[in-house]
């Protein structure tokens, strides 16, 4: 009986989303396109740091348009891998037996508390947030299906836009929320109790708006 062939695949192809202020050496993310069998197939290097299926490409007609994205070369797909890979490295945990480490939010189920679940139970790990690119914008930890430690929040651009720690669902010491342009927005102070103590905040220029008492 005749072997059935694999399937043909053929190189990558990278391409990079194209926003004001972003350049092919400092990208907002990166996707890459092989062609199985004549099917273009996507995937989007996130902040799992995995690559990851995502239908962005075909949103914006790629390769009939290449209004929203322009293609690079692969040694720029690689040190841009490279630079997120040893950027948010420091951040991986290990996972809970049986569980893994990263899941989409969109694959737990919140209980009254809340209280996220994962395949009928508990979930200890982090729950990722995905825009329509396939880049994470928002990483929550969370221990025993409770929120517990950092939770960072991320502009499109992969610029960080807001950290708040948890402890055991309590926010907790400050919370820092940032400008597009990097500068200071906000920081909130929170008491033993998660009740907020204290407000500052700051305009786009590092202007201060206003202390509360």
């Amino acid at each position: 009986m005749r072997r059935a062939r694999p399937p043909r695949t053929s190189r990558f192809v990278y391409y990079i989303p194209v926003l004001r202020g972003r350049t092919r050496d400092n990208p907002a993310g990166v996707i890459r396109r092989r062609s199985v069998n004549g099917i273009a197939v996507d995937e989007a290097f996130t902040r799992n740091l995995v690559w990851e299926p995502t239908h962005a490409l075909h949103a914006s007609d790629i390769g009939r348009s290449d209004r929203d994205y322009t293609q690079i070369t692969a040694a720029e797909a690689e040190a841009f891998v490279q630079r997120v890979t040893a950027k948010l490295g420091r951040y991986i945990t290990e996972p809970s037996p049986g569980v893994p480490l990263r899941i989409n939010i969109d694959d737990a189920t919140a209980h009254e508390g809340p209280s996220y679940h994962y395949r009928g139970e508990p979930f200890s790990g982090s729950l990722l947030r995905i825009d329509d690119t396939g880049a994470v914008i928002e990483m929550i930890p969370v221990r025993d299906g409770v929120v517990h430690g950092i939770v960072r929040e991320w502009f499109p651009d992969s610029t960080q836009r807001s950290q708040t720690t948890m402890r055991d669902g309590v926010p907790a010491g400050t919370a820092y929320t940032w400008h597009p342009n990097g500068q200071l927005a906000e920081a909130r102070e929170f008491d033993d109790d998660g009740h907020v103590v204290r407000t500052r905040q700051w305009t786009e220029n590092g202007r201060v708006l206003r202390f509360p008492l």
